[in-house]
């Protein structure tokens, strides 16, 4: 199937967000399933993560619940947007080759993104310069890797042949500053937002404690949404060697 693969950055971040509303009209259970999930999962992570020797423990256990209950949110969006698909139920199935496989991908792009920070703490005693400059080149290095394979995500939703990292790197070659500005423009305003809502309520901790409890979880999960919408998109216009199903169904612009 013959794609365009001159996206507008703009519009594509936008249509992100309208598929986000969409799929919220037409799976209004699921993203109130993940939405009591994360309020949960911090609760249990304030609570937890309170004691001071549990802290980092805690930290690393709640980022592996939440990207583990992410999962199954995730990959309905992609479905929905590139398949028309919109079951509007929790499909938690960890023994699911393709729950598994997205999943362990999450984890390993989270890794690669903690490399640049580990590496660098170990130089911070020789020279904190040396630090940040090995900080800065390293992770200019992960985010290239990162924007390069994000579209593997929707390939492994819709059960691409070709879905490995090689041909996601093949495909967004020549694309990497598009695919960039479109997945920071669909997170920018939540970004915007975030800074807003700590801003004002920094001043009082119940406040805080409410915002970061309650509000940032719906945040989060409408934000999973649009930029799965907007990494679907950008799969379909660039994702050649990754391969598209025949019943590829993307959903038409607003």
């Amino acid at each position: 199937m013959a794609m365009s693969t001159d996206l507008p950055i703009i519009e594509t971040a936008v249509q992100g967000w309208r598929d986000a509303a969409s799929a919220r009209e037409k799976m209004p259970t699921l993203f109130w399933i993940v939405i009591a999930i994360l309020i949960g999962l911090g609760i249990l992570h304030v609570l937890i993560g309170g004691w001071s020797y549990f802290s980092f423990i805690a930290s690393v256990v709640f980022a592996l619940a939440q990207a583990l209950a992410l999962t199954p949110f995730a990959i309905a969006i992609h479905r929905f947007v590139l398949l028309d698909e919109a079951r509007d139920n929790y499909d938690f199935t960890p023994a699911d080759p393709r729950f598994q496989k997205f999943f362990l991908f999450t984890i390993a792009l989270g890794i690669l993104g903690a490399i640049p920070q580990v590496i660098a703490f170990l130089f911070v005693v020789i020279s904190p310069f040396l630090s940040s400059i090995i900080l800065l080149i390293l992770g200019i290095g992960t985010t290239i890797i990162a924007v390069r394979c994000a579209i593997l995500f929707p390939s492994i939703a819709i059960d691409s042949t070709g879905a490995d990292w090689q041909n996601a790197m093949e495909d967004t070659k020549g694309h990497s500053w598009r695919v960039f500005l479109v997945l920071l423009c669909t997170f920018l305003p939540t970004l915007v937002i975030e800074i807003v809502l700590i801003a004002l309520f920094s001043w009082s901790w119940l406040l805080s404690a409410i915002v970061l409890g309650l509000i940032l979880p719906v945040i989060t999960v409408f934000t999973v949404a649009a930029v799965a919408a907007s990494v679907s998109r950008l799969f379909a216009a660039y994702g050649n060697r990754l391969g598209r199903p025949a019943n590829l169904y993307l959903r038409p612009a607003a």
